[in-house]
């Protein structure tokens, strides 16, 4: 089934959700948001949801991967035990990757600049390497493509990100360039 076909089947699935929970889906990445002030009753309306929608795509005759399940929870992370979805066991983190995005659960966006900037590095290493075999417009472009795409992937982020994250951003540009 093609990506197009597959988007108009699943969005079927978004009449079963109750209303108290989002979903955000991207292609075939599927994302659910509730939010409150209780974990619990945040917990039970994401466990009945998802459950929900994991019955709608067995009975559709697709298949779910709870090895790719995640769970965040932004705010007071006290003692938040485990949840079933499914017979699969559900554990908090206090990092998850999101479509290219780590996200943690404060919000710092640490790890994500921490791997950007691993990402990026590592690209950069490779054009320096290269620095005295290509011309300048060649370099030019080769950062456009491979180094520059990095920073500007959800540039958002670094409107709520620290000083220290967005001087290592800053300082690894500036080596590119």
């Amino acid at each position: 089934m093609g990506p197009q076909s597959y988007n108009v089947f699943t969005n079927y699935m978004l009449f079963i959700l109750e209303d108290d929970v989002d979903v955000y889906n991207y292609a075939d990445d599927n994302t659910f948001v509730c939010s409150g002030y209780d974990y619990e009753s945040v917990k039970d309306n994401i466990v009945r949801n998802v459950n929900n929608v994991i019955t709608w795509f067995e009975s559709n005759n697709m298949m779910v991967n709870p090895d790719k399940f995640q769970c965040i929870v932004f705010g007071k992370n006290e003692n938040l035990g485990s949840f079933k979805i499914g017979k699969h066991d559900i554990v908090p983190q206090n990092n998850v990757k999101i479509l290219g995005l780590n996200l943690d659960s404060e919000l710092h966006f640490d790890t994500h600049t921490s791997k950007l900037c691993q990402k990026a590095g590592n690209q950069i290493n490779v054009l320096a390497r290269l620095c005295n075999v290509l011309d300048e417009p060649s370099k030019f472009l080769l950062y456009n493509i491979f180094i520059e795409c990095y920073f500007n992937y959800c540039s958002v982020v670094w409107h709520f990100s620290s000083k220290s994250n967005t001087y290592k951003i800053e300082k690894l540009q500036e080596k590119a360039l």
